[in-house]
Parts: structure tokens; sequence; C-alpha cells
């Protein structure tokens, strides 16, 4: 539970100067905006004078109260008609506390919120805070970064850089993965590790992952097109988006805009988003199959085991994690959990793609045991498209694989 104490901030200058009337009345339609414009707060209430209370049941996360807080303010940033008063605008500080980490009790729970509104109101008012001090700071960095993300959709700073994957007998490139860059005007390139997870929890990811999809396509054709070289396009869809109902058919439509073959276009997805949308996963492909696009299991063995669902759902390849890859051949454990993951994925008929190789000793374990593809720094870092031709180039004119 979170609970979060609002206090408007100088309602006492506004009652000495427009009287207690208005300030009445101000707090009668600040407590209907409250009540009805704010989903998300399970509870919402008057506890006297300028104070309000909001209370969470359950948060999904310990940057839900504060994106709560933050519609709150937004909900006073617009003005107030109230009386002969067409524009008065109110600020306000805000103090979450959340249970059972500030407090088991209603008591303790109400006076630790209390003295993160204090602590909000010393800060420079109209702002919000944690009681403690540490979900304040990480929670303003998640939503700053989430400002930044919303603009960059809007300004086109997302790129997208493809990593080459390499038949691991023959050498040769047979597709790449399709990978989201984001390069800030200001802060340069941000990492996929600190924007990705942001996109997920805001919904971002849904508009950011069609976009990068749409790019890759229109490449992948033009680039098929002009060389007559087919590989495959490995595409990552994220458990946000296939929760969309509608979600093969916005696929399809952006296959059939661009021109791609489907069947040069590989959809991945990990082990929890095949837990938590196994029957979404189900309609999806077998909508797509028909249409020919090859589905993979990304990051495998790193979630749940998904050994009991393999055999409902049609997937082409399993995707081995870095994690499994990266103390090869020297580490006995993940040495043994890798030749059992090929072994049980050749058996159902299925390739295998090890991530994350970086040396050579990697690669000729991986070799030994069978494993059908590879991709990894050893290769080629996530190249932007011209590198990547350039590769692709030098690779069709020597007519040899042009791996290590």
């Amino acid at each position: 539970m979170a609970v979060l104490f609002l206090d408007l901030d100088r309602f006492k200058d506004l009652n000495d100067s427009l009287g207690h009337t208005v300030g009445d009345e101000l707090l009668e339609a600040l407590a209907h905006r409250l009540a009805t414009r704010l989903p998300r707060a399970d509870i919402v209430a008057r506890l006297g004078g300028d104070e309000f209370l909001l209370v969470m049941d359950s948060p999904d996360s310990h940057d839900a109260p504060a994106e709560l807080a933050s519609e709150a303010m937004k909900l006073l940033r617009e003005p107030f008609q109230v009386g002969d008063w067409n524009e008065l605008f109110m600020g306000a500080s805000i103090g979450i506390s959340l249970y059972p980490d500030h407090g088991r009790t209603p008591g303790e729970l109400l006076t630790n919120a209390d003295a993160a509104m204090f602590h909000a109101k010393s800060q420079g008012r109209n702002t919000w805070a944690f009681y403690a001090q540490e979900l304040t700071e990480a929670a303003s960095e998640r939503l700053e970064l989430e400002a930044h993300l919303r603009r960059a959709m809007e300004r086109g700073e997302f790129a997208v850089h493809y990593q080459p994957q390499w038949d691991t007998a023959t050498g040769q490139v047979t597709g790449a993965e399709a990978l989201a860059r984001w390069h800030h005007p200001e802060q340069g390139v941000i990492s996929p590790g600190r924007f990705i997870p942001v996109a997920e929890e805001s919904g971002l990811i849904i508009p950011l992952g069609e976009r990068i999809l749409r790019d890759a396509c229109t490449f992948w054709e033009d680039y098929t097109r002009r060389t007559g070289h087919r590989l495959t396009l490995a595409v990552n869809l994220s458990g946000r988006q296939v929760a969309l109902p509608d979600l093969a058919e916005r696929i399809l439509a952006i296959l059939d805009e661009t021109g791609l073959d489907p069947r040069l276009l590989e959809l991945e997805f990990t082990e929890s988003v095949l837990l938590e949308q196994h029957h979404g996963l189900l309609r999806l492909m077998q909508t797509l199959k028909a249409r020919g696009v090859q589905f993979a299991i990304d990051d495998f063995g790193t979630g749940y085991s998904s050994l009991a669902y393999l055999k409902d759902l049609a997937v082409d390849r399993l995707k081995i994690d870095r994690t499994f890859v990266q103390d090869l051949p020297d580490d006995e454990n993940d040495a043994e959990i890798t030749a059992a993951v090929i072994a049980m994925a050749h058996n159902l008929r299925l390739t295998v793609t090890a991530e994350g190789v970086e040396t050579e000793g990697q690669l000729a374990f991986l070799g030994r045991q069978g494993c059908d593809q590879w991709q990894g720094f050893l290769g080629s870092r996530p190249l932007p498209t011209a590198e990547l031709e350039t590769l692709l180039s030098a690779e069709r004119h020597s007519g040899a694989g042009t791996s290590p």
C-alpha cells in the first residue's frame, strides 16, 4: 500500500487575501478533481484544512506512487474557476510512505507521509518526496527519463542497429537482430538497459516497438531487393505488445506496407512473456505462422522453466542467454546446461542460437556441441545500417564466411 499526503502550498495566503468563502469553494473544486480524475487512487479523502490523502492499494511498482503524485500535481496546474475568479492556480507538496516499509499501522504511515511532505516543501514546494530519500531519487530519475523518452519519440531520436548472426559450421552470416538505440542530443547514447524498462512500465514500448519493427522491415526489404541476399531479420516483442489483441493485424499491416517477405521475419519473446501471455502468443503465432513468420524464445534458461509450453507453441528457435555462455568452456555447470539445451532443442527439431559470444574458446565449445548459430562481440557489435551493409557486402564478394 502507498499513502500520499497532499498539502496545498500557501493556501493560508489565499484564504487571507481572497476570503474563506473562495478558499472553501477552491477546496471543493480540488476535491472533485482528485476524486473524479485519478483512477489509480483507491481512496481519496480530505483530512482537514487543506490536507488531502490518496491511497493506492497494491501498487505494481515503487514508481507507481510517484506517478500518481505527478498526476495529482498536474491536475493542480490546471486553473480553477472559483466565484469571480476565472483563473486561480495552486501548488501542492506531497509526501509518500509505503506499507510495510515505512510503517505497519495507519498512524505510522500517516506520520511518515506527513514527514515526507514537509521534506518536499523544504525542497522548494510544488513537488513530491518519498519517506526514504533513495526512493525519491530513483523515482525522480525514472520519471525524468520517461519525459525524455516521450520527447525522443516525437523528435525521432531512435535508430535501429543490427547485430549479425553467424552459422557456426560455415561462418556465414544468416541474419541479424534489430536493436533499438537512443541517441540523446545532450546525453549521447543512452543504454537500452536504462530506457527499455522505463518504456515497458510506461507503455511507450508499444509505439517504440512498432516503430522499430517498421523501420527494420523497411530497411530489410530494401536491402533484400537490391542485393538478392535473403537473410533473417530478428525483432523483439515485449509483453506489452503481445497483450494487444490486434498485434497480429498490426504486424501484418507493417509487412504489407513495407513489402518484406514474412518468411524473412523472426519475432523473439522471452520466457517471462511466454508464461504471462501464453494464450495471447498462441493466437498470435497461429495467425502469423500461416504467413511464414518464424518465432524464437529469447534469453532461454533465465526465467521459469517453459518446457511444458514448447509442445504447444510452434517456436522455431531457442536462444541461449549470454549468462550461460560468458564462462564457457571453463564453468562445468554452464557447459552442462548449454549442452543439454542444445540437445533438447535438436530433439524437438528446433534450431539454437547462442548469444553473447566473445571468445574463440566459447565459439569452439558451441561448435563441438552442435549449436547452429551464434551472435556476439567476437563477430560484431550491433551496427548501424551502413556498417552492416559493408560487412555483408564483404562477405558476399569474398564467397566465404566473415566470422572469426
